[in-house]
């Protein structure tokens, strides 16, 4: 038998790479160009804007005679710290470099294509060995997209096509734009070929509109009118349909949640009152913060709750006695008591103040009779937890010397049904605000591809909380092995800045992602809750919009945040109305579950 040249064995290589692609396509109907091998000076990039079932973008890298394509879902971002999932699709010819167009409705992939970017792209080392090994490095560029970019395989079932999720992430160089999230993709909304918006392209009366790479017809400059169209973009809608990413080819995500809405929230100028009704035994909140009206005891009561030694020092130095830390919770009580109230709770005492010994207590056998107890069952035994109802059992903990409050992310009346998610980003000392910001914006967003809501919040010290209110039903391993797959998804794509080991001597200048705090009977502080270091901060629940360059979690404290609190709304109030479940698509992804 004959030996093949290089020439033909490529070609059949292509070709057979190709072989998805021919067989979800009926080129009778379809204006999009038929899988055939053409040349090529190997290096080709694009990006196409697609308005199929959901909009999306379509990243594809010429390697070895075909495509190489990935479905981005919102876009590229210049962000360093947003990971846009990309959905790895079928490899396509290079001839789709050149299409421009529509796919009619009830074809694969049907709607308007547009090239959005095009140029080329260099890879920084193999590019064979970086895309087997599921992390490519490569430079762009694009009339667009300029500089160092990395596509890292998310560690799910990469093994089948179809179900391989990676990320799309911008490098740290002179074209990144931290902080800028979706503005590229907003304010560029014409083609970088025939500079023709969506709507243009959908309403030309020829189906095929091919642009030949040798046209020198020019793109408009980013920032030009023409581009400053604002389009509503359903790709915000994440999820998929019942969950899973079925097609090797993208269709579009969707979500029963609008999970990015909670962007443009923003603190209103009137307070908001709020009744909380979360139930153990089904007891009501009762707000009791008025004071009694027997006179004897005015000094020193505080909910109806006698303060004894009202005047010592909780902080030393800062004139925050025993009474006026209990009035600073009555003070937020409507605040705390939705995050605190019917749930198993830790706490830090300082019976002394903050400035002698301080100690975690779990177990209340005895002490502290006015406040009810729930009966858990532990590995070695059965163990009993306080649970708080309203104000005055609030108060009636610092009463007994409580500085900290940090509850479980599970109701009393049903332990082993968590109904929320924490990851907690907790820096080097070495490690700059800055990045911690910029760190929690990008697990949002990495949250938000699986079409959940999350919430923000400042711990007290120099990390921030993630936190997702959940349907109860996931269990606690479960969720253990989510929130781990979410914080290693971060360590192998940037083994550098971010760490999932807990041992600080292994820490230096990185970020641990703590996904330990979602595991049955761990706990997290809560929003509000007063913290026992210098300066009495508070954890301080956030909108997203304040999650920003500029954000000081100093500023909260015992002295700052009641007054903060006059004039504002709760940040967090569609937390606590909002249940939510993790989709299996997003257990696949990571490969966890």
């Amino acid at each position: 038998m004959p030996r093949r040249s290089p020439k033909t064995a490529a070609r059949a290589s292509a070709n057979a790479k190709l072989a998805g692609y021919l067989a979800k396509r009926d080129f009778a109907r379809t204006p999009e160009p038929p899988p055939r091998v053409a040349s090529s000076d190997g290096n080709a990039y694009l990006i196409q804007k697609h308005a199929a079932r959901r909009l999306h973008y379509d990243l594809r890298l010429e390697l070895d005679g075909v495509l190489k394509s990935w479905a981005v879902t919102r876009g590229p971002s210049l962000d360093p710290a947003d990971r846009r999932l990309a959905v790895h699709v079928e490899d396509h010819p290079l001839a789709y470099g050149d299409f421009e167009g529509v796919i009619p409705q009830g074809q694969y992939g049907g709607g308007t294509v547009m090239i959005w970017d095009r140029g080329t792209w260099e890879p920084a080392g193999d590019p064979h060995a970086g895309y087997a090994a599921g992390k490519l490095k490569f430079l762009l560029k694009g009339k667009r997209l300029k500089g160092r970019w990395t596509l890292v395989r998310m560690r799910g079932r990469t093994a089948q096509e179809g179900r391989d999720n990676w990320l799309l992430i911008k490098e740290r160089d002179r074209y990144a734009r931290p902080g800028a999230g979706d503005a590229l993709t907003a304010r560029a909304g014409t083609s970088a070929v025939s500079g023709k918006t969506m709507e243009q392209i959908a309403s030309h009366k020829r189906v095929k509109t091919w642009q030949p790479r040798n046209r020198t017809n020019p793109a408009p400059s980013v920032g030009t009118k023409r581009q400053q169209t604002k389009t509503p973009d359903p790709s915000r809608l994440v999820g998929t349909r019942r969950g899973v990413l079925w097609q090797p080819s993208f269709q579009g995500l969707h979500g029963d949640k609008p999970a990015m809405a909670i962007h443009h929230e923003r603190p209103a100028s009137a307070p908001r009152r709020r009744v909380a009704a979360i139930t153990t035994r089904r007891t009501r909140l009762q707000s009791s913060a008025k004071r009694p009206n027997a006179p004897a005891m005015q000094q020193h009561t505080v909910a109806g709750v006698v303060i004894s030694h009202p005047d010592r020092e909780v902080f030393p130095g800062m004139g925050i006695t025993k009474e006026r830390l209990a009035e600073y919770y009555r003070a937020v009580a409507e605040w705390i008591l939705p995050e605190i109230a019917e749930r198993p709770l830790s706490l830090l005492r300082c019976p002394t103040g903050t400035g002698g010994q301080c100690f975690f207590q779990k177990h209340f056998t005895t002490g502290m009779k006015s406040l009810d107890r729930v009966a858990i069952r532990e590995a070695s035994g059965t163990a009993e937890y306080l649970v708080v109802h309203n104000v005055r059992d609030l108060v009636a903990m610092i009463q007994e010397g409580i500085v900290e409050i940090h509850p479980w992310g599970a109701l009393a009346d049903d332990p082993d049904k968590p109904d929320r998610m924490i990851l907690d980003l907790d820096p080097a000392p070495d490690v700059a605000f800055e990045r911690v910001i910029e760190t929690a914006l990008g697990v949002r967003d990495l949250l938000a591809e699986f079409g959940l809501a999350s919430f923000a919040k400042t711990t007290g010290g120099k990390g921030l909380h993630v936190v997702v209110p959940l349907r109860r039903g996931v269990t606690w391993p479960a969720l253990k092995s989510f929130a781990r797959g979410i914080a290693e998804t971060f360590a192998h794509a940037d083994a550098a800045r971010y760490t999932t080991t807990a041992f600080k001597q292994s820490r230096g200048g990185k970020i641990f992602i703590d996904y330990l705090r979602n595991d049955r009977g761990s706990t997290a502080v809560a929003g509000y809750s007063v913290r026992a270091r210098d300066g009495a901060p508070v954890a301080f629940p956030l909108v997203w919009s304040e999650v920003r360059r500029g954000l000081d979690p100093k500023r909260y404290s015992v002295t700052t945040v009641p007054r903060l609190l006059a004039t504002r709304r709760d940040p967090w109030r569609a937390l606590y109305r909002l249940r939510q479940s993790i989709p299996t698509s997003a257990f696949e992804a990571l490969g966890v579950g």
